[in-house]
């Protein structure tokens, strides 16, 4: 250890409140006074805490910090237009899944790619109903596997998300795309430029959401702001204010169509499942967002240009095996960004 870096002994600590949220035990705190925790100590000592009931406590608070779901709640859906939320108590258990989901595939060293199109959730009676998936029993959280068609696959198919990027009345892709963007690939869109004045295009005539957003697009500053997460929030449409699955809106008494298709990144798609493959393609933007967020629950602080060449390295380390999940935790806490001051 040099000027640059922590004692054993902060390390130890720092380690644990990230991936327990509590102090170092004795095992640790021994290795830490003989001075043993090299890289692969380290490494070791990772796994232990993330197999161990503590470490739920890091897969529950990561995943709700990074995913934003301590905001699931606080506007709560109507209770005329959306009962199942409440009668079905479906926001613990919206909740659970995601979390739960985030924790296996870490723990199971999945890809990165699971995240997005894993063939699994979980589930309980009142969430199987959401999901129009096969009977579930009871309130307690089962692993219901997912058909390779389904759109529950992966973390866009739950309901935590889709209702935390709705308002609880309606949906709206704008939302829904900047969280995406933010929470997946680290680049929510910037504001508009100061020097541009509010936008206030004509819908006159627009009966669903797209077609506002259509019009708004037509104006080349409204355009700036929406031509980055709009396609994503439209191809998240076909799913309502709870996430339950729709083929139309509703407008003055009448069925519209859902229009779910767009392009992103290049790739054009015409749903959810195809919007997914194109998300495929992005593996080592993902993966940076994640190394990214993982830093940040673990420092305590925001990140800083200084910091890019020990994340760039971290990415290239993972790629070779294939952006897989648990390793990017383990490369996270054998870095140097962890035992630097």
């Amino acid at each position: 250890f040099d000027a640059k870096t922590i004692t054993p002994m902060q390390l130890a600590t720092r380690l644990t409140y990230f991936l327990t949220a509590g102090p170092p035990d004795e095992e640790l705190r021994a290795l830490a006074v003989k001075g043993l925790l090299d890289a692969a100590t380290i490494r070791k000592e990772t796994d232990r805490m993330l197999e161990s009931s503590r470490g739920d406590r890091f897969l529950r608070l990561f995943t709700e910090q990074w995913l934003g779901l301590n905001k699931l709640g606080t506007m709560p859906p109507s209770k005329e237009t959306f009962p199942a939320y409440h009668i079905d108590r479906l926001e613990p258990a919206m909740k659970e899944e995601t979390w739960r989901f985030i924790a296996e595939l870490i723990r199971t060293d999945q890809p990165i790619t699971a995240i997005v199109d894993a063939d699994f959730t979980y589930g309980n009676a009142g969430l199987a109903q959401l999901y129009e998936l096969p009977e579930v029993r009871g309130d307690r959280l089962q692993r219901v596997s997912l058909p390779k068609d389904s759109p529950r696959r992966g973390l866009l198919g739950h309901a935590s998300v889709l209702t935390i990027t709705a308002n609880g009345v309606e949906t709206s892709p704008v939302t829904r795309g900047v969280w995406l963007l933010e929470k997946l690939f680290g680049t929510p869109p910037g504001p508009p430029p100061p020097d541009v004045p509010p936008i206030e295009p004509d819908i006159r005539g627009a009966v669903t959401i797209r077609q506002q957003l259509d019009r708004q697009r037509a104006d080349p500053s409204g355009a700036r702001c929406h031509s980055r997460s709009d396609p994503a929030g439209f191809a998240l449409e076909s799913f309502d204010a709870i996430g339950r699955w729709r083929g139309h809106y509703m407008v003055n008494s009448k069925p519209l169509p859902v229009a779910t298709s767009g392009e992103f990144n290049g790739h054009e798609f015409k749903d959810v499942i195809g919007f997914k493959a194109a998300l495929l393609q992005r593996q080592p933007q993902f993966a940076r967002c994640l190394v990214e967020k993982l830093l940040i629950h673990a420092l305590g602080r925001d990140l800083t240009a200084a910091d890019r060449p020990a994340i760039r390295r971290i990415v290239e380390q993972a790629a070779d095996g294939g952006y897989r999940l648990r390793d990017l935790v383990l490369l996270c806490c054998e870095g140097e960004l962890i035992s630097r001051k």
